[in-house]
């Protein structure tokens, strides 16, 4: 029997039963999709439990990592209430100028002005977020809509 597994790239992963060294061990092999190189490495399978223990303690750690990315918009929104802005709000007709911050995905956060003044509000909240230690990008909506910074996690 062989386990196969395949990778979103199209890599393989294959594991077969072997023998090293007259005891019974795991074959794990892998290969590329054009075929050029790949690598192979034989587990006996009274060690199976620490490679499985290890992969799982390595799985956790990314996972960490990746979590350790995430950035929620009530933290960046409570950051910027904090430094004395505002949420932007409706009015008679019209809306109270102020801030408005909105998730997009789970690593990255909108912040937009609502108000007169845009160019140059972004542009200090740009900083006071850089101090903070956020990663800040100014970008634009699609078809020339709303300037907004997209700000993430280092």
């Amino acid at each position: 029997m062989t386990f196969h597994y395949t990778d979103t790239d199209g890599d393989h992963l294959y594991i077969t039963p072997t023998s090293r060294h007259g005891q019974p061990a795991l074959n794990f092999r892998t290969e590329r999709p054009d075929g050029q190189g790949g690598a192979a490495v034989d587990v006996p399978v009274d060690q199976l439990e620490d490679v499985v223990a290890g992969a799982r303690d390595t799985a956790r750690q990314a996972a960490a990592t990746e979590d350790a990315r995430r950035i929620r918009k009530a933290s960046v929104a409570a950051f910027l209430v904090d430094q004395g802005y505002t949420y932007s709000e409706p009015g008679a007709g019209d809306w109270d100028p102020g801030i408005r911050v909105t998730q997009n995905g789970p690593r990255a956060v909108h912040v937009f002005w609502d108000g007169a003044g845009e160019a140059d509000q972004l542009a200090t909240i740009i900083g006071q977020l850089h101090e903070a230690g956020y990663h800040v990008h100014a970008t634009q909506q699609e078809r020339g809509g709303r300037r907004r910074l997209e700000v993430t996690l280092p």
